[in-house]
C-alpha cells in the first residue's frame, strides 16, 4: 500500500466465516502501522460488523492530529449509505454519521473487493485470522431478524403445545398434529367436510339416517 507524508489510509473489511461475524481495519501512516481485529457474536449480522468496524475507524482517526487528511475505504456501500444518512435507523449508522459530520477531514469511500488492493486484501485476511483468533467485541443489541426469530419460535412452541392439549378441533388435530405459519391449501368444502362447520341447518352429527 502506497502512502504519503500526513495521510492515513484505512481499509475496513467484515467477512461472514463459518458464523462468525468479524470487523477490522488495518492503517497506515508515516511512520506507524496499525492493525486491529475482532470477532462478533455469532448472532450479529455482516452488516452490524461493517458498521461497527466503520464506527470504531472513525472513532480512531478523528483523535488523529486535525491536520492529517484520512480515507477510509469500505468495500461494503450499505455501511457508506447508512452512515451517510442523518435519519438512520440504526443507531451505530447515526454516531458515524455525526462524527463524520463535526471531522470533515475525514473521507469515507468505497473501494471493489477481491480486486487485487493490497490495503483491501490485507483487511480481509484480518477477518478470516479474526474469525478463528480474534479478541470478542460486545455489541450491544442484537439485529431485528435475530430477535424477530426468537419470538416466531417461541410463538409457535406456546402454540404446539395449546393446539397438542386443547379441547376443540380434535378432528382437524388428528389431520395436523403439527402447527405452522404456512397456509394450507384447502379449498372450501374439504374445510366444511374435515370441521364439520358449515352451512349446515344443524350439526352433522345430529342429522337422522334416512
Amino acid at each position: 500500500m502506497c502512502m504519503h507524508v500526513q495521510r492515513c489510509l484505512i481499509f475496513l473489511a467484515a467477512v461472514l466465516k463459518k458464523s462468525l461475524k468479524v470487523l477490522n481495519f488495518c492503517s497506515n501512516f508515516p511512520l506507524r502501522t496499525l492493525q486491529w481485529s475482532a470477532k462478533l457474536n455469532d448472532n450479529n449480522t455482516v452488516f452490524q460488523a461493517e458498521l461497527t468496524a466503520l464506527h470504531e475507524a472513525v472513532i480512531y482517526v478523528s483523535h488523529l492530529p486535525n491536520h492529517n487528511t484520512s480515507k477510509i475505504h469500505v468495500d461494503n456501500r450499505a455501511s457508506i449509505m447508512a452512515s451517510s444518512n442523518s435519519k438512520s435507523t440504526n443507531e451505530t449508522a447515526r454516531k458515524i454519521f455525526k462524527i463524520l459530520l463535526s471531522n470533515p477531514r475525514i473521507k469515507v469511500s468505497w473501494v471493489k473487493a477481491h480486486a487485487g488492493n493490497i490495503g483491501n486484501e490485507r483487511a480481509d485476511q484480518l477477518a478470516k485470522d479474526a474469525a478463528q483468533h480474534g479478541q470478542p467485541y460486545s455489541h450491544p443489541k442484537l439485529p431485528k431478524p435475530h430477535i424477530k426469530g426468537l419470538l416466531r419460535k417461541r410463538m409457535l412452541e406456546e402454540w404446539q403445545t395449546s393446539w397438542k392439549n386443547g379441547n376443540t378441533g380434535r378432528k382437524i388435530c388428528n389431520i395436523m398434529p403439527s402447527v405452522s405459519l404456512r397456509p394450507i391449501n384447502w379449498i372450501r368444502e374439504d374445510v366444511i367436510f374435515f370441521s364439520q362447520h358449515g352451512p349446515f341447518p344443524c350439526l352433522p352429527q345430529k342429522i337422522s339416517p334416512v
